[in-house]
């Protein structure tokens, strides 16, 4: 699916990743988008704003 997706020039999700393995796998098809739990769980909208926020943080004190 990933291949065809990538021949017809369309973005792809793969969702329920859960191991290294298949992160493996899936990247040597191309560059999809990935969610599943090898990232994250599921989180409330406060949870994930907060933690957008961190990450925003954390990218400015490394390009400072």
């Amino acid at each position: 699916m990933i291949s065809l997706a990538n021949s017809l020039s369309l973005k792809t999700i793969v969702e329920g990743v859960e191991s290294d393995g298949q992160l493996a796998i899936i990247q040597q098809y191309g560059n999809p988008m990935i969610q599943g739990y090898l990232f994250n769980r599921p989180m409330r909208e406060d949870r994930l704003l907060m933690l957008l926020e961190e990450q925003t943080d954390q990218n400015k004190n490394i390009h400072s």
